[in-house]
């Protein structure tokens, strides 16, 4: 069975059936979005290759592909930046990430992809999956339907949480249920800067406009060289 890894920023599960956040067993994830502003980030890599090749490989290409001047250290601290973003795969309850990078001058923004089989009553689970009823921030969640071509009419939740450092965090999520595949979709970030998270929300809404949830068992996710 494939498993999400780590514990990241969920929402607060309880006794509820439609808790149950158990790798889907049917169902897997494909992302059809702007690769000139969207990086995949593999969970495990081929023989031969590992985090380092995988951040500095990445980095030189995109920095190319910009067709923005650039000096050779810049790469290396993209991939540094790249290789943070990877280690999120041990604390946060996910199966994909994928990493939003239109402007050099902003650090990469992670967006997590949660792909989970299917569990409860259908409102119940997406509004537990996105937040929809959390009561800790100053703000009611901003509820939204939204549809897709290929997932179907799901949930789109925008809330603020504030740590206990006193700082404010946004979180974007999204969730949808494609029962053919027995599988509850779940997207989701955050940021404690809610200016660049607007910028990014409608680059964000294209990307889920373009995931596909189809049925695939196979366990291996690794990147291509």
């Amino acid at each position: 069975m494939r498993l999400g890894r780590g514990r990241g920023e969920q929402p607060d599960l309880n006794d509820d059936p439609a808790n149950e956040t158990v790798t889907s067993e049917m169902g897997w994830a494909r992302v059809d979005c702007d690769t000139r502003l969207w990086i995949p980030c593999p969970l495990i890599f081929p023989d031969g290759y590992d985090l380092d090749w995988w951040a500095k490989a990445v980095s030189a290409a995109w920095w190319e592909q910009s067709g923005l001047r650039y000096q050779d250290d810049v790469i290396g601290k993209l991939a540094t930046m790249l290789r943070m973003v990877h280690g999120a795969y041990e604390r946060v309850r996910c199966h994909q990430i994928w990493i939003y990078l239109r402007d050099p001058g902003i650090p990469p923004h992670p967006v997590f992809i949660g792909i989970w089989k299917q569990a409860g009553d259908r409102d119940r689970r997406l509004r537990l999956l996105t937040g929809a009823d959390d009561k800790s921030g100053a703000k009611k969640p901003q509820i939204a339907k939204v549809t897709t071509e290929q997932l179907g009419t799901g949930l789109r939740v925008l809330r603020q949480r504030t740590r206990d450092t006193g700082r404010r965090t946004t979180l974007l999520s999204y969730a949808f249920r494609v029962e053919e595949h027995e599988t509850d979709l779940q997207v989701f970030t955050s940021s404690s800067d809610l200016r660049e998270l607007t910028l990014a929300s409608d680059d964000i809404q294209r990307l889920v406009q373009g995931i596909t949830v189809y049925r695939n068992t196979d366990e291996r996710r690794v990147a291509q060289p």
